[in-house]
């Protein structure tokens, strides 16, 4: 390999990294706004919506206990109550104090 295959060999590399980087914080960005719109259609009390917009989310949302949180409270809106429950769970995982998720796995029983 001469020099000039080891600059474009550099180069691609970096092309690689800005890529891979910028999709990340796109990835980030498209979570985020599909768990506002998800909370949005749990105050509109459509809770299968609300599920469609959070279940695929846990990849750029897994320490997030208000992710979790809303997605059990979807999924035991929408009639999954084992799911949702699970959830709740992983809630109290990330934030043992998490008020709301104790209160609704009170609510709906432990």
């Amino acid at each position: 390999m001469d020099m000039s295959d080891g600059m474009n060999l550099l180069l691609c590399l970096i092309i690689m990294a800005v890529f891979i980087y910028g999709w990340g914080k796109v990835k980030t960005k498209i979570a985020q706004n599909r768990f506002a719109k998800g909370k949005k259609y749990i105050a509109e009390k459509d809770y299968r919506g609300a599920v469609k917009q959070l279940e695929d989310l846990s990849g750029e949302l897994k320490n997030d206990p208000d992710y979790w949180f809303y997605l059990g409270l979807s999924l035991v809106g929408a009639g999954s109550k084992a799911d949702g429950k699970q959830a709740l769970l992983k809630t109290l995982e990330i934030d043992d104090s998490h008020i709301k998720a104790r209160e609704l796995l009170d609510k709906i029983g432990k």
